[in-house]
């Protein structure tokens, strides 16, 4: 049974290609806490469900992925209690783990803009799809965080150090193209054609052997995946002691809930 969530649109195709959508475009695509638990249901529900053999991930509206949504941080003071920031942290760390050991074909189809996690995020899947136009951002030190979800192992070896340096230390924003030229995006898609085009290609690989695609997901990825949840436990103890609590931070949310304008700096 699919389930009903309330930030993500799930379906199914007849030829066995999960599509996940995240469904918050009246927040840029942004996550809370509620969109974690939900992040990881649905990612835990393709994994798991047998009729599934393929998984395609896009967003719907602007942004692909808005990443954290500062302005839950300023509007809620209980937010900022240790307990309720190690809760958030806990369940990223599962979805990271989440990612990192799933089975099956993912494809991302970046329909929009990506900030934070809607960037580190896309290491974690197979092939890249994205729309010309979109816009990439890791404003994680511009916060007074670090980066998470193993970007600062992943990024340098997708991207070569330089340009991970660029990306992470200076938060320069890089279009679709920039990276494509480097391989970190597959194809580039016109917009009207983005999600058929990866379902297309998700329905070839449905069709091919199951067990020959677990296998070689699992044999490129076998030498790093204890390694990538250790650096995936390194990030998130930072996160938890030295930065989602830090006085820098917490200002930070504040600021910038009070000049909210639905932009790139009004999320992570």
């Amino acid at each position: 049974m699919i389930p009903l969530l309330d930030n993500f649109i799930l379906k199914t195709t007849p030829e066995g290609v999960a599509i996940i959508t995240l469904n918050r475009p009246n927040k840029a695509n942004a996550i809370n806490l509620p969109v974690l638990k939900e992040w990881l249901a649905a990612i835990q529900w393709a994994a798991t469900t047998e009729e599934v053999k393929a998984t395609v991930f896009t967003g719907n509206g602007r942004f692909f992925c808005g990443g954290l949504d500062l302005t839950s941080f300023a509007s809620s003071e209980e937010i900022f209690l240790e307990e309720n920031v190690h809760v958030s942290i806990e369940i990223f760390g599962k979805l990271v783990d989440a990612l990192i050991d799933f089975p099956k074909p993912l494809i991302a189809a970046v329909n929009g803009n990506s900030v934070g996690f809607g960037v580190t995020f896309l290491p974690h899947c197979d092939l890249v799809y994205s729309v010309h136009n979109a816009v990439f951002y890791t404003p994680f030190v511009k916060i007074a965080i670090c980066p998470e979800a193993c970007a600062t192992y992943l990024l340098p070896k997708c991207l070569g150090r330089s340009i991970a340096n660029e990306m992470l230390l200076t938060c320069r924003q890089f279009t679709a193209h920039e990276l494509a030229n480097v391989g970190f995006i597959n194809r580039l898609v016109e917009n009207g054609s983005l999600l058929s085009e990866a379902i297309k290609r998700a329905t070839s690989l449905a069709k091919l052997s199951t067990g020959s695609i677990t296998e070689t997901k699992n044999l490129i990825r076998i030498d790093e995946r204890d390694h990538l949840k250790k650096v995936s436990r390194r990030e998130i103890e930072l996160l938890t002691k030295n930065r989602m609590l830090s006085q820098e931070f917490l200002a930070i949310t504040k600021e910038f809930a009070g000049n909210y304008d639905n932009s790139f700096s009004d999320t992570l």
